[in-house]
């Protein structure tokens, strides 16, 4: 072969790893990019879980406090029963005193 034809294909070759290498770089800046926009979606998502975490806590907070006034509520409600049992049976007592006193008349 000549020198020539040696030329040639040693440019030939050039051009082939050229375009290759451009290729390989097209497909890195490609990789990159998706990796930047996976790495930013995963920004939001975790951004987005914290903030319903949050809303979370709080939901569980106002839930806590309402059970908390229930059994307040609750609790006061029995009281309010005992009273007024207390004061039924002062009264039967104070009927049935007064039954006897009619009866022994």
């Amino acid at each position: 072969m000549n020198d020539s034809n040696r030329l040639d294909r040693i440019e030939a070759i050039l051009e082939a790893l050229a375009s290759k290498q451009e290729e390989f770089n097209n497909r890195i800046d490609s990789n990159a990019k998706a990796i930047e926009a996976l790495t930013q979606d995963i920004r939001d998502d975790r951004r987005r879980a914290n903030e319903q975490i949050a809303r979370l806590y709080e939901q569980t907070v106002r839930v806590s406090a309402a059970q908390a006034d229930f059994y307040e509520m609750q609790a006061d409600f029995y009281r309010r029963i005992d009273a007024v049992e207390d004061r039924y049976a002062q009264m039967m007592e104070r009927v049935t005193t007064v039954l006897e006193r009619l009866e022994n008349r």
